[in-house]
């Protein structure tokens, strides 16, 4: 499980981070895919 919930916890991070960047740059993709 440990595997697992690392690379959920990667992805989560990677989303947030996209949409922190995308709104630094302007560009607002609106709420949650």
């Amino acid at each position: 499980m440990g595997l697992v919930g690392y690379l959920a916890d990667g992805l989560v991070s990677l989303v947030d981070w996209g949409h922190t960047a995308s709104k630094s740059l302007g560009y607002d993709p609106g709420p949650e895919l």
